[in-house]
């Protein structure tokens, strides 16, 4: 049983690295996959909680992709201002 959950570890990182092209990021959102699981616990069928770690690390890791860009596109901005 270890060993398919750490199989599932991996799927999930190399799931959230595939979408952000950040191995660093990917640990982070593997983890608060993981922690969003935790907190519910109560909705999450069980049955299908593989499915549902994938699809949660999917949509976190494409949020990150979307909030990074944004990020960078603004300091982008101030710095064009500042050096301008």
């Amino acid at each position: 049983m270890q060993f398919m959950n750490l199989i599932l570890i991996m799927c999930i990182v190399r799931t959230a690295c595939y979408y952000t092209q950040n191995h660093y990021q990917a640990e982070e959102i593997t983890q608060c996959v993981f922690i969003k699981l935790y907190d519910n616990m109560d909705n999450v069928n069980m049955q299908s909680v593989n499915s549902w770690l994938l699809i949660t690390t999917k949509h976190m890791a494409l949020n990150y992709k979307r909030d990074y860009a944004r990020e960078t596109l603004i300091d982008e901005l101030l710095y064009d201002n500042e050096v301008g």
